[in-house]
């Protein structure tokens, strides 16, 4: 069935009236205190129960970690700490999993052919990092990983992720004779498409103690190997520095600082994002000329009655159009080029881009509308010899 192109103005009002099929079955409530109205101490019982389109709503406190074999949709209505790792398995294709507002030491996200949603989540401790291991479609937002020291902070084989709006990596030493850590690691022909990102490689441990040894070398910011391919947009990029060895003072030696891209076959592609040094290697190529379209989701939490700023960005003079849908679409490779991530329920047309390359829209969140629900944003760009290119995908969540 052809879906019909709206005015935009006609497509915020459609949006706005629909009830999406994505709205709670049941609604669980988690206390760890067994306050007033609540169904459950630990988040574990609630899963056991939860159907895909159930919610699990978890109040402020300390909590064991979770493993997760089916979809659900969990959120934090507050500072929620989990004790250790938790883990998301078996998510189906065709389901989606959401998990918002958590902070915790590590993630572990394994063999999930359905989408897994995962928003504003603060990993931390030295053994603190996020793998996503054979998944077809992890969406990111709002990550942040400021400590290393032990592994990377976002570890992806062979699986097709999205991460906008995140800080992956701090401004860490690693440990004496260490070299730092990367930022990103890719394995296994995984797709990384990072927007408006901050990556950091860790800084190299040192040989003080060790006369004329060479000290370990920084870590890179994205380390890709094994045909892998990386999408990197309006993203910050900052090498680890290498480690220093003073055992002669007078004569210091120095580590090989990290790459911004350190990769082993794979076409990449960068966009709005400094770099100076890479190593690319096995024809691993790098293009940083073809205007990447991008669609960015304002900071903080989403409520009812609440809206959000949507910021446009393609190549000025291009025909832009924007997707929006209740659903995820889960493309079948995971190394392939960016295509059409979102279900079409309403199509608008968002007219010539600007001289400036950027539009920005106000999209209002009904007050009807119940916490858990979730909606898929996305662009095209359209250029004066008929290529279309397909920004990521926003995935917006009542919170």
């Amino acid at each position: 069935m052809k879906t019909s192109i709206l005015p935009l103005a006609s497509l915020l009002l459609a949006a706005s009236a629909l009830v999406p099929q994505s709205d709670a079955q049941t609604t669980y409530v988690v206390d760890v205190n067994g306050g007033p109205g609540s169904d459950f101490l630990e988040i574990q019982p609630a899963l056991d129960v939860a159907g895909p389109f159930d919610v699990i709503e978890v109040r402020p406190g300390g909590y064991a970690p979770f493993a997760a074999t089916r979809a659900a949709r969990i959120i934090s209505l507050g500072h929620v700490v989990l004790s250790s790792t938790a883990t998301i398995t078996g998510v189906d294709e065709g389901d989606w999993m959401v998990v918002a507002g958590f902070h915790t030491r590590s993630m572990e996200v394994r063999d999930c052919e359905g989408t897994v949603l995962i928003e504003d989540l603060k990993l931390r401790g030295v053994s603190g990092r996020l793998t996503i291991d054979r998944c077809a479609d992890v969406r990111l937002r709002a990550i942040d990983h400021s400590t290393q020291n032990s592994f990377s902070a976002l570890e992806i084989n062979s699986s097709r992720v999205q991460v906008t709006d995140s800080l992956l990596g701090g401004y860490t030493k690693a440990n004496n004779y260490v070299q730092g850590r990367h930022a990103v690691e890719l394995t296994g022909g995984s797709f990384f498409h990072a927007l408006n990102c901050d990556i950091r490689g860790e800084e190299g441990g040192d040989n003080d103690d060790v006369i004329g040894a060479i000290p370990p070398a920084g870590g890179d910011c994205i380390h890709s190997r094994n045909e892998s391919e990386a999408r990197v947009v309006r993203c910050a990029l900052s090498p680890g520095i290498g480690g220093t060895n003073d055992g002669y003072p007078w004569l210091p030696t120095y580590g090989r600082n990290g790459y911004y891209l350190d990769a082993s076959g794979g076409q990449h592609s960068f966009w709005q994002t400094t770099y100076y040094t890479n190593s690319l290697s096995g024809g691993a190529t790098l293009e940083n000329s073809i205007p990447l379209p991008s669609l960015q989701q304002g900071a903080g939490a989403l409520t009812a009655g609440s809206s959000v700023q949507l910021a446009v960005r393609s190549e000025p003079g291009s025909s832009g159009r924007l997707l929006f849908g209740r659903r995820p679409l889960v493309v079948a490779q995971p190394n392939t080029s960016l295509e059409r991530l979102v279900d079409i329920g309403r199509l608008a047309s968002l007219g010539s881009m600007s001289p400036t390359g950027v539009q920005t829209l106000t999209f209002p969140i009904p007050a009807a509308w119940p916490r858990g629900t979730v909606v898929f944003l996305q662009t095209s760009a359209t250029v004066a010899g008929g290529a279309t290119d397909m920004s990521n995908s926003v995935a917006l969540i009542v919170r």
